[in-house]
C-alpha cells in the first residue's frame, strides 16, 4: 500500500513527494492507494468537507454512485508553491456539462443521469450543490469504461457518478412522487415531492412540454392511489412500483437488480418486488429477464417447479424486499 506518491504539476518537469496526509479529529477510514501510482492532482475547494463525507457516510456506494475516495494527501513544492494539499479519488470519466454538448446528450443518457440520482437519494443522501446548471460538472459518466461500443455509450450504458459532497446531507428519506423520466409538462417542486429531484427534472429537461404517454398527472395520482391502498409499503418500493406499471420501457433505478411482478391484474395490484443475485452461470443467463421469451414481461417470474429453477436454486438469492427497503441492500450488489 502506497503510503507516499510522485506528483508533477502540469507544464512543469519538477517532481514532488506527497504524503497522506491526516484530518484532525476524524477516524473513519479511507481506502488504500494503489501500488505504483503517480498522479496529476488538481486541488478542488471544500475538498477537506468532502473526504470527510465520502470516508463518513459514502463508503458503501464508492465506485458504484460516486468516486473511490483515496484520501487526503500533503506535498511540500518548497519555494515553488510551498504545501499543497490535496485529495485523490477514482478517474470516472467526463462531466455531464461536458457532454451535454456533444452527440452524447441523448435522453438515454439523461435518463441515466436520473436514475444516478434516484440511486443516491434512496441511499439517504441529498448533493445540495444543484442550484443552477453549471453544478452538473459534478455528474461524470465513464466514456472510457471497457467494453462499451459506441452504441452503448449513447443508449445509457456507461457507468455514472455524482461527485463534491462538501455541501451534500444525511438521513434524506425522499418523498419524490414521480421518477426522473419525461414527464411532458411542467411540474412544481410540491407536486415532485422533493428540491433536489425536481431541480434535476428541470434541468435535465424532462419538465418540457412534449408528448409522452403517461402524463405528469397520471403519475402523480397513481402514486397517490397506490400509497394509500397500501400504507405500510415505504416510498422507495411504490416508486420501483410505479416505474414497472406506468413505464416498463424504461431502464430500472436498479436495473438487473431487482424483478417486479404484481399480484392481480388491476391497475393498482399490489406490487411484489425480488432482489436477485448476479446472473453467472448458462442457467442463470436463461433466467435472466434479458432473455426471456417475447411473450413473457418484464415482470415475470421463473415458475418455482421449473427445472432450470431448480438447477440454480442454489445459487439465485431471492429476498422479498418489504417495509422498509433500503437502497443500501440492492446497492451492495452493485448498480
Amino acid at each position: 500500500m502506497a503510503t507516499t506518491i510522485r506528483v508533477r504539476f502540469e507544464g512543469s518537469s519538477q517532481q514532488y513527494t506527497a504524503s497522506r496526509w491526516h484530518i484532525p479529529s476524524h477516524d473513519y477510514p479511507f481506502e488504500p492507494m494503489p501500488d505504483d501510482v503517480t498522479c496529476l492532482i488538481v486541488p478542488k475547494t471544500r475538498l477537506i468537507k468532502d473526504a470527510k463525507f465520502h470516508s463518513t457516510h459514502l463508503a458503501d456506494v464508492e465506485g458504484l454512485i460516486v468516486p473511490i475516495h483515496y484520501g487526503m494527501w500533503l506535498m511540500d513544492t518548497g519555494e515553488w508553491a510551498g504545501k499543497v494539499l490535496f485529495s485523490i479519488t477514482q478517474w470516472c470519466g467526463m462531466s455531464w456539462n461536458e457532454l451535454s454538448y456533444t452527440r452524447m446528450n441523448t435522453e438515454a443518457n439523461r435518463i441515466l443521469v436520473g436514475r444516478t440520482f434516484e440511486a443516491l437519494h434512496d441511499y439517504g443522501v441529498d448533493h445540495g450543490g444543484l442550484n443552477d446548471f453549471d453544478n452538473f460538472r459534478h455528474v461524470i459518466i465513464d466514456i472510457h469504461a471497457p467494453g462499451l461500443s459506441r452504441e452503448d455509450l449513447l443508449n445509457g450504458k456507461a457507468p455514472c457518478y455524482i461527485t463534491c459532497f462538501s455541501e451534500a446531507h444525511v438521513k434524506h428519506s425522499c418523498t419524490r412522487r414521480v421518477p426522473v423520466l419525461p414527464l411532458g409538462s411542467y411540474i412544481s417542486a410540491e407536486d415532485v415531492g422533493c428540491n433536489e429531484i425536481s431541480d434535476v427534472l428541470l434541468l435535465l429537461d424532462f419538465k418540457k412540454r412534449v408528448n409522452t404517454r403517461v402524463s405528469a398527472s397520471q403519475a402523480l395520482e397513481w402514486h397517490t392511489k397506490y400509497s394509500a391502498l397500501y400504507p405500510d409499503v415505504d416510498n422507495m418500493d411504490a416508486l420501483i412500483a410505479q416505474r414497472a406499471k406506468l413505464y416498463p420501457e424504461a431502464p430500472s433505478v436498479y436495473e438487473e437488480h431487482l424483478t417486479v411482478s404484481f399480484d392481480g391484474d388491476d391497475e393498482y395490484s399490489k406490487a411484489v418486488i425480488w432482489r436477485i443475485a448476479p446472473v453467472v452461470s448458462d442457467e442463470e443467463q436463461a433466467l435472466a429477464p434479458g432473455n426471456l421469451p417475447a411473450s413473457h414481461s418484464n415482470a415475470w417470474i421463473p415458475d418455482p417447479d421449473s427445472d432450470a429453477m431448480n438447477t440454480v436454486v442454489a445459487k439465485l438469492e431471492r429476498t422479498t424486499l418489504e417495509g422498509s427497503a433500503t437502497a443500501l441492500n440492492i446497492l451492495g450488489r452493485g448498480l
